[in-house]
This record gives structure tokens, C-alpha cells and sequence, in this order.
């Protein structure tokens, strides 16, 4: 019987000739990152947007409970998915190279069944924990958190076995568009919708909800439309102690990636007062600019990456990266020179004068973030390289680092010592992993 095959992609650039196939990626490369640049940018634009629109709705306090839920939730939406976004990523594309769908649809067929169950048993945990608090404006927050954590979670799954199927710019459709735009729609409609009644943190927390809803049944949309042929669970085949290896490596330098970008608005409550963690989302929103340039260069390039390492092209591999990093370096710095000049105007025009005291904050985390840039390809080129350990040992030590240093910082300086904790172990993350990056290639050469 003749051996099950995937259907290729349009662009076949693996039966091409050897400067056709350079043609081909590059072409498919600019296709793919422009793509992946539109939907950043309305994203970027969006979110800036919707967190305008947040700032003025629920005030400093509102904002703060609404912040502090909202990050408790995406760290268990990253726990639960357990690396299992970036796993996919990274094995779909290899099992197509390899030619072999049976163990590319049992991958799927575990992906999200592991991540269904844990999502579920951390939603019912958080459901338990908001029980416990005393207010009921945070009780309410919390509670519609926990209902937020599955549809997080498997919009993660989505994200990456789109990516494994190389449908990259589909793959960020329903994260980066429907999300964002219907969550911005309601929060513009919320005065109109629920004329006189009070504008709460659980009220956002809702519309919130309600868009990642929508989102999800796109992504299950999108799904059905490109992958046929990967989520059949006819002749499924499965290789769960590799894939949880896998997916346990990815997921502690995932989790660890998140708390020490959110956990800092979970810890804050014990030691502030809720109008300070406010003005702190505020300037992490604003900082997180500077990252962005990164993040258009490296979401077309994860799956390619895999591929390319699959099959040996070593050289071609090394050039991509190269000449995508200088591009994310530029835009990076003009993105950090512009908010330390000008943020606090910035901040007063789109946020209002309430969140000018925010400058000092965003001064400190634009820093952070642009020490951050070059470990972000570090760590897709060790994740989809076979080198995920590398990658996990640095950022699970960065989050330990972190975690310390907030939890130390903010008892003695509350939201002062939680930004200093913050880009000091971003430094320290980004120093760690050019170390051992270099230490690994110079043992692989």
C-alpha cells in the first residue's frame, strides 16, 4: 500500500532547485512577514486602543483589580497549554518533512486533550480561590478569570499547531485580531449596553470573556478549513514521552517568559494599593513596544526554522537569522529612544493626566525591555533546534531571579522596586542566554 502523505503547502519549496528554494523562502519569508506585520501593527494599534479605553472607563483602582485577574489568568492559560503551542510548532513541521501524518495527528489529538483537562482543573482552582475574597468586586473579577482560562488556553493551542501548518498570518488571526477588535467593540459599546450601571473590573473582565470567545470559535473555524488532513483521528500514532519531554522543556521557559512579565501584577495587591499597579500596567503596555520590531521578524519564522534544521540547512539557516535580527534591532532601538524621550507626553495624550506618574515606570521597563531583544532569538532558535533545555535552564533561572527580586523590592519600594526587579532580570535573562547559546554552538561545531 502506498505510504499516507500531507498535502504540501502552495509554495512547494522543497522541490525546487537549490536557488529556487533560496528564491521561494525569501519570497515566502516577505509574503509571510508582511503578513505577520499587519496583524501586529492592528494589534499593537488595537491594544493600545482598548487599554486607553480601560484606563478611562474603570480609573487607576478598577484598573489595577481588572490587571491583576487578567495576569493570573494568562499565567495558568501558559501553564496549562505546557509548552504545547511551541511543541506543535516545532514537531508538525518535522513530521511533514519526514512525511509521516500519523504521528502529526496523534500530536494534535494530545495537544489538546492534555490542555483541555489541565485548563479545566486551574479554572476550578481559581474559582475556589476568588470564593475566598472578602470584596465582591474582586471576588466577581476573579471568578469570570477563571472562566477565561481555558478559552486562553486552547487559543494558544490553535495559534501554534496553525504555525506547525504553516498557515502562519491564519495562525494569528483569531489572537491578534478577532480577540483585540471585538473586546475594543464592546468596551466602546459598555456605556450604551449597560446605561447608568457602575463600570467595574468584573464588567471588563466579562466583555473580555465574550471576545476570547469569539475568537476561539474562529480558530476552530480556521482549523477545519486548513487542517483536514492533521485532525482526523484515523491511523493517529503517538509519541507522548518525546512530546511531553518536549512540551515540559518549552513549558517551564514559556511560564517562565510570563511570570516575569505578569507576575509582577500578582504580586503587586500585597503590597500596594490598587492605583499604583495601574499606572504599572500602564507603562508595561507602553514598554512592550520596544519588543514588537522582534516580534514581526519572529512569528513567520518558527516553523521554518524547524524545517530548515530538519533537513540540514544549516548555512541558509544561520543567514536567516542574522539578517532578521538586525532588522528587529533598529526598530527596536527607535522604539526605546522615542518612549524615553517622549513618553510622558505619550502617556498624559492617550491615557490622561491621571497616568503622567507613570513616566518614571516606563522609563525603567523601555530599558528592560530592550535588553530583552537579543534573547528573544536565542530562544526560538534554541526551541526549534532540539535545544529547548538550553532555553528553559536560562529563563527558568530569570524567573527565579525575578520572582525574588519583586516579591524582596516591592515589600520595601512597592511599584518602584517591582520595575527595577523587572528590568534587572531582563538583563540578567538576556546575558545568561547569549553564555549559553554560544557555550552550545561552539559544542555542536
Amino acid at each position: 500500500m502506498e505510504k499516507e502523505r500531507f498535502s504540501r503547502p502552495s509554495l512547494k519549496l522543497f522541490q525546487k532547485s537549490s536557488a529556487g528554494i533560496r528564491r521561494a523562502a525569501r519570497l515566502e519569508l516577505t509574503r509571510v512577514a508582511a503578513g505577520s506585520a499587519v496583524t501586529l501593527a492592528v494589534f499593537t494599534l488595537i491594544g493600545l486602543f482598548t487599554n486607553v479605553l480601560l484606563a478611562r472607563l474603570l480609573a487607576p483602582e478598577g484598573l489595577g483589580t481588572y490587571a491583576s485577574a487578567f495576569a493570573l489568568a494568562n499565567v495558568l492559560a501558559v501553564l496549562a497549554s505546557a509548552g504545547i503551542p511551541t511543541t506543535l510548532a516545532r514537531m508538525l513541521p518535522t513530521y511533514r518533512s519526514q512525511q509521516d501524518p500519523s504521528h502529526a495527528r496523534g500530536c494534535l489529538l494530545w495537544a489538546f486533550a492534555h490542555a483541555g483537562a489541565v485548563s479545566v482543573a486551574l479554572a476550578v482552582l481559581v474559582a475556589l480561590m476568588a470564593s475566598l475574597l472578602g470584596h465582591a468586586e474582586p471576588q466577581s473579577a476573579y471568578l469570570l478569570a477563571a472562566l477565561l482560562v481555558p478559552l486562553m488556553a486552547f487559543a494558544r493551542l490553535q495559534q501554534g499547531a496553525l504555525q506547525g501548518m504553516e498557515r502562519v498570518v491564519s495562525a494569528q488571526v483569531p489572537e491578534r485580531l478577532i480577540r483585540p477588535i471585538a473586546f475594543a467593540l464592546l468596551l466602546l459599546l459598555w456605556p450604551a449596553l449597560a446605561a447608568g450601571a457602575e463600570r467595574t473590573a468584573a464588567g471588563a473582565m466579562g466583555w473580555q470573556l465574550a471576545a476570547a470567545g469569539g475568537g476561539v470559535l474562529v480558530g476552530i473555524a480556521l482549523m477545519a478549513r486548513y487542517g483536514a488532513e492533521w485532525i482526523t483521528p484515523a491511523s493517529a500514532r503517538f509519541q507522548l514521552r518525546s512530546w511531553y519531554r518536549c512540551g515540559t522543556l518549552i513549558a517551564a521557559a514559556n511560564l517562565a517568559q510570563v511570570v516575569s512579565g505578569q507576575a509582577g501584577l500578582a504580586i503587586l495587591p500585597l503590597f500596594e494599593e490598587p492605583a499604583p499597579i495601574g499606572y504599572y500596567r500602564v507603562a508595561l503596555v507602553m514598554a512592550s513596544f520596544v519588543g514588537y520590531p522582534s516580534m514581526i521578524v519572529v512569528s513567520p519564522l518558527g516553523a521554518l526554522i524547524a524545517r530548515m534544521h530538519a533537513e540540514g540547512q544549516q548555512a541558509d539557516l544561520e543567514r536567516l537569522v542574522v539578517t532578521s535580527a538586525r532588522l528587529a534591532w533598529v526598530g527596536s532601538i527607535l522604539a526605546a529612544v522615542t518612549l524615553v524621550m517622549f513618553g510622558q507626553l505619550l502617556l498624559t495624550a492617550l491615557f490622561g493626566g491621571d497616568f503622567a506618574d507613570a513616566y518614571p515606570l516606563l522609563t525603567v521597563l523601555a530599558i528592560g525591555e530592550f535588553c530583552t531583544v537579543p534573547a528573544t532569538w536565542r530562544i526560538l532558535v534554541l526551541q526549534m533546534t532540539g535545544r529547548e533545555r538550553t532555553a528553559a535552564d536560562c529563563l527558568v533561572i530569570g524567573a527565579g531571579i525575578y520572582l525574588v527580586l519583586t516579591v524582596a523590592l516591592s515589600a520595601l519600594y512597592g511599584v518602584a522596586g517591582a520595575v527595577i526587579a523587572d528590568a534587572a532580570s531582563r538583563l540578567l535573562v538576556s546575558l545568561l542566554l547569549i553564555f549559553r547559546s554560544r557555550q552550545a554552538a561552539a559544542a555542536a561545531s
